[in-house]
């Protein structure tokens, strides 16, 4: 089966935050979207997450685990998007100590990581955006999205996400 595919345009991507909500009847399969901003040029690092409107979800495997890595005084990704439950690593690779913390209601956390070592794994057990920072290094800025839903992706460069594997249904 061919994938869906949906184009946004204008009002629904603006700089780099866009909210993006589609109701859209879906066959079991891919769905493939691209973001461009009101200038036509695609969106980056947009998160695009399908939920079925009925709120049920399809059975499905724990969430992965994933990494927030300190490299370069900076988090990387720069924005990380891990589903309900996840637990995420902290690992330092920079030659100096990193106090990554967050006072988001979605996951407040304080942990000091020496160079070369790995902090973790935190659970996130909260849906929300966890903004991240670094009370050594101020320039550090990162961001968790803990989402209540396995189908989700990032945009790449060019704006583009793509859902696989999404159960016939209803998703928004």
């Amino acid at each position: 089966m061919s994938p869906r595919r949906a184009i946004f345009t204008g009002a629904e991507a603006v700089a780099s935050v866009a909210l993006l909500a589609v109701t859209q009847a879906a066959s079991a399969g891919d769905i493939a979207v691209r973001v461009f901003d009101s200038d036509g040029d695609p969106v980056p690092d947009i998160a695009v997450v399908a939920r079925p409107l009925d709120g049920t979800l399809a059975a499905h495997d724990a969430p992965s685990p994933a990494t927030m890595n300190q490299r370069g005084q900076s988090f990387d990704p720069h924005i990380l998007i891990v589903e309900k439950g996840a637990s995420i690593e902290f690992p330092n690779a920079d030659a100096v100590q990193h106090h990554v913390y967050s006072f988001s209601p979605a996951k407040k956390f304080d942990i000091t990581i020496a160079s070369g070592d790995v902090e973790g794994p935190l659970t996130f057990d909260e849906p929300g955006v966890v903004t991240l920072g670094c009370n050594i290094h101020d320039s550090m800025l990162g961001y968790i999205l803990v989402v209540d839903s396995p189908h989700f992706a990032k945009t790449d460069e060019q704006g583009a996400a793509r859902l696989p594997g999404l159960d016939e249904g209803t998703y928004e």
